[in-house]
């Protein structure tokens, strides 16, 4: 029975180690992207290619996002993506014309989602602690 009780305690800390991360990841990349701006795009030139992992077969998306930004069309070579977004804009760094599928709020929003599932995760680990210790 202690050997089990270690076992749930590693894996919810490990859980909520492993959430936190990603938090700090989702925050860096919300603060990175101080400098976005919003611009209009669209995707062309779609290619699919099936890729076998393993045992399993996915399919690989190469596209073209075209967006326009003060008045000059940019071109952005996607290859081996595992989705094919459709989207009507998309976010870049005017400096470097980094592109971003992604909003500056959707990285915040997963940010708080990552950080709460940390908490949760640990908040668990510690109710089981003092649930299963009291036995």
């Amino acid at each position: 029975m202690l050997k089990k009780k270690k076992t749930v305690y590693i894996i919810t800390i490990i859980f909520s180690a492993i959430a936190l991360l990603f938090a700090i990841v989702f925050f860096f990349d919300y603060k990175a992207m101080a400098s976005y701006v919003e611009v209009p795009a669209y995707v062309s030139d779609i290619t699919t290619t099936w890729e076998l992992k393993g045992r399993v077969r996915s399919t690989v998306y190469n596209y073209t996002i075209n967006y326009t930004y003060e008045g000059s069309t940019h071109q952005y070579y996607v290859k081996k993506s595992t989705s094919c977004p459709r989207l009507s804009s998309v976010w870049i760094d005017p400096k470097t014309f980094d592109v971003s599928v992604q909003s500056r709020g959707a990285m915040l929003f997963g940010s708080f989602f990552f950080f709460s599932m940390s908490v949760i995760c640990m908040g668990s680990t510690i109710l089981f602690y003092k649930k299963i210790d009291k036995k």
